[in-house]
C-alpha cells in the first residue's frame, strides 16, 4: 500500500464506523483467508480495533510465558496465519485468546497464567459475532471453538468419541487445526507437540471408519 494511502487509512480509521456491519463482516472474512493476512493485521491493529475493539488490550500485552516469544496479539495473529484459510478456523485463532489479558496472573517464579482464559475469549467471541451480524450457525461454532481451544484430548479412542459427541466431525477436525496453528505460534521450543496433534487424527479416522457410536443417534 502506497505511504500516502497507509497514512489515510491509519488517520481515518474512525470513518469505519459509518459501514455496515454486514460489509465489515464480508470484507473482514476475505482479509483473514488472505496470503498477506498476517502482515496486514499486524501493521493496521488500530484500524481493526475500531471494528473488534476488544482486540486492543492483547496489542503488545507481553505474555511473560516460557510457551510464548510472542505478545497475546502477535501470538494470535501468527496462529491464525499458520492455518489453511477456512474462514471459521481463522476467526476462531483470530479471537481465541483475546480473554487473557482479564485473566492474566504471574506466580511466585514470575510466570504468567491466563486460568480459564478459554472461557472468557469465548465470550468475547460472542460478542464479536453478535455485533458483526454473523448467523446463528458461525457465531455458535466459533463461539464453541474459542471456548474448548485449549482442551487437552486424550490420546485414545475413548478420548476421541467423546470429542466427536461433544462436537462432530467437522468441528472436530477444525479444532485439530485450531491446535496446530496454536502451536505453531508458540515459542519453538515447544513446537514438538505437533507430533502429538498429528497422532490424534489417526483414532479420529479409525473410529468413523469403524462406526463406533459416539452419539445416541447412532445406537440402533
Amino acid at each position: 500500500i502506497d505511504g500516502p494511502t497507509a497514512d489515510a487509512i491509519h488517520r481515518h480509521r474512525e470513518l469505519l464506523r459509518e459501514i455496515a456491519v454486514e460489509r465489515i463482516a464480508v470484507e473482514l472474512r476475505k482479509l483473514l483467508c488472505g496470503a498477506f493476512a498476517a502482515d496486514i493485521l499486524l501493521a493496521y491493529s488500530d484500524v481493526l480495533a475500531v471494528v473488534i475493539p476488544e482486540i486492543a488490550p492483547a496489542i503488545g500485552f507481553l505474555q511473560h510465558n516460557p510457551h510464548h516469544c510472542y505478545d497475546v496479539w502477535e501470538h494470535s495473529v501468527r496462529a491464525m496465519a499458520a492455518v489453511p484459510p477456512d474462514p471459521v478456523v481463522r476467526f476462531v485463532l483470530l479471537l481465541h485468546d483475546l480473554g487473557k489479558p482479564e485473566t492474566f496472573s504471574v506466580d511466585e517464579a514470575g510466570v504468567g497464567h491466563f486460568y480459564n482464559h478459554g472461557r472468557a475469549s469465548a465470550g468475547i467471541a460472542r460478542e464479536v459475532c453478535q455485533r458483526l451480524r454473523l448467523d446463528r450457525h458461525t457465531s455458535e461454532t466459533v463461539e464453541r471453538l474459542v471456548r474448548c481451544h485449549d482442551v487437552e484430548i486424550p490420546l485414545t479412542e475413548k478420548g476421541i468419541r467423546r470429542q466427536l459427541r461433544r462436537l462432530g466431525e467437522e468441528d472436530l477436525r477444525r479444532l485439530l487445526q485450531i491446535k496446530r496453528g496454536d502451536n505453531l505460534a508458540q515459542h519453538p521450543a515447544y513446537l514438538g507437540r505437533q507430533e502429538h496433534i498429528r497422532q490424534l487424527e489417526q483414532p479420529l479416522d479409525v473410529v468413523l471408519q469403524e462406526d463406533q457410536c459416539f452419539s445416541l443417534k447412532q445406537m440402533a
